[in-house]
Protein backbone atom coordinates (compact mmCIF):
# COMPACT_ATOMS: atom_id res chain seq x y z
CA UNK A 1 0.00 0.00 0.00
CA UNK A 2 2.95 2.34 0.66
CA UNK A 3 4.11 1.74 -2.76
CA UNK A 4 0.71 2.44 -4.52
CA UNK A 5 0.92 5.45 -2.48
CA UNK A 6 4.14 6.74 -3.04
CA UNK A 7 3.12 6.17 -7.03
CA UNK A 8 0.03 7.82 -6.98
CA UNK A 9 1.46 11.38 -5.28
CA UNK A 10 4.48 10.97 -7.61
CA UNK A 11 2.15 10.96 -10.54
CA UNK A 12 0.04 13.71 -9.40
CA UNK A 13 2.83 15.66 -8.72
CA UNK A 14 4.45 15.28 -12.10
CA UNK A 15 1.04 16.21 -14.17
CA UNK A 16 0.75 19.45 -11.89
CA UNK A 17 4.24 20.33 -12.92
CA UNK A 18 3.76 19.49 -16.62
CA UNK A 19 0.19 21.28 -16.82
CA UNK A 20 2.02 24.18 -15.16
CA UNK A 21 4.82 23.98 -17.74
CA UNK A 22 2.38 24.05 -20.64
CA UNK A 23 0.74 27.00 -19.17
CA UNK A 24 3.77 28.89 -18.72
CA UNK A 25 3.75 31.61 -21.79
CA UNK A 26 7.64 32.73 -21.64
CA UNK A 27 10.25 31.12 -21.00
CA UNK A 28 11.04 32.91 -18.08
CA UNK A 29 8.25 31.42 -16.39
CA UNK A 30 9.05 28.08 -17.72
CA UNK A 31 12.83 28.80 -16.46
CA UNK A 32 11.37 29.21 -12.76
CA UNK A 33 9.51 26.17 -12.85
CA UNK A 34 13.17 24.12 -13.40
CA UNK A 35 13.72 23.38 -9.68
CA UNK A 36 10.30 22.46 -9.37
CA UNK A 37 11.28 20.05 -12.52
CA UNK A 38 14.08 19.03 -11.32
CA UNK A 39 12.94 17.74 -8.08
CA UNK A 40 10.18 15.97 -9.31
CA UNK A 41 12.70 14.23 -12.08
CA UNK A 42 14.16 12.94 -9.07
CA UNK A 43 11.19 11.64 -6.99
CA UNK A 44 9.89 10.15 -10.52
CA UNK A 45 13.69 8.18 -11.22
CA UNK A 46 13.35 6.62 -7.17
CA UNK A 47 9.62 5.84 -7.63
CA UNK A 48 10.74 4.27 -10.98
CA UNK A 49 14.04 2.23 -9.39
CA UNK A 50 11.37 1.02 -6.46
CA UNK A 51 8.57 -0.32 -8.46
CA UNK A 52 11.57 -2.20 -10.61
CA UNK A 53 13.08 -3.61 -7.49
CA UNK A 54 10.01 -4.86 -6.31
CA UNK A 55 9.09 -6.66 -9.57
CA UNK A 56 12.63 -8.21 -9.17
CA UNK A 57 11.61 -9.55 -5.74
CA UNK A 58 8.26 -10.70 -6.88
CA UNK A 59 9.69 -11.74 -9.95
CA UNK A 60 12.60 -14.20 -7.64
CA UNK A 61 9.94 -15.72 -5.97
CA UNK A 62 8.71 -17.84 -8.55
CA UNK A 63 11.66 -19.93 -8.44
CA UNK A 64 10.71 -20.66 -4.74
CA UNK A 65 7.45 -21.89 -5.91
CA UNK A 66 9.05 -24.28 -7.99
CA UNK A 67 11.19 -25.55 -5.91
CA UNK A 68 7.86 -25.42 -3.28
CA UNK A 69 6.65 -29.27 -2.09
CA UNK A 70 3.22 -28.48 -1.80
CA UNK A 71 3.04 -25.18 -3.73
CA UNK A 72 1.29 -22.56 -1.68
CA UNK A 73 -0.98 -21.67 -4.80
CA UNK A 74 -2.28 -18.36 -2.63
CA UNK A 75 0.54 -16.90 -2.38
CA UNK A 76 1.60 -17.83 -6.29
CA UNK A 77 -1.53 -16.24 -7.31
CA UNK A 78 -0.40 -12.84 -4.92
CA UNK A 79 2.56 -12.73 -6.83
CA UNK A 80 0.97 -12.69 -9.88
CA UNK A 81 -1.81 -10.00 -8.94
CA UNK A 82 1.05 -8.03 -7.53
CA UNK A 83 3.31 -8.50 -10.49
CA UNK A 84 -0.22 -7.03 -12.65
CA UNK A 85 -0.69 -3.76 -10.83
CA UNK A 86 3.68 -3.35 -10.62
CA UNK A 87 3.87 -3.90 -14.26
CA UNK A 88 0.77 -1.19 -14.28
CA UNK A 89 2.69 0.90 -12.35
CA UNK A 90 6.18 0.83 -14.42
CA UNK A 91 4.35 1.66 -17.21
CA UNK A 92 2.68 4.82 -16.21
CA UNK A 93 6.03 5.76 -14.52
CA UNK A 94 7.85 5.64 -17.57
CA UNK A 95 5.52 7.37 -20.14
CA UNK A 96 5.44 10.42 -17.70
CA UNK A 97 9.17 9.93 -17.52
CA UNK A 98 9.94 11.47 -21.02
CA UNK A 99 7.40 14.50 -20.17
CA UNK A 100 9.37 15.71 -17.79
CA UNK A 101 12.38 16.72 -19.89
Amino acid sequence: MDLFAGVGSTMQKCDALIRKRDEAKSALGRALLEDETQRCREELESMIARVNDRIECDCAAFSRYEDADPLDAAEAARSVRNLAFLEKWQASLRAIFPRML
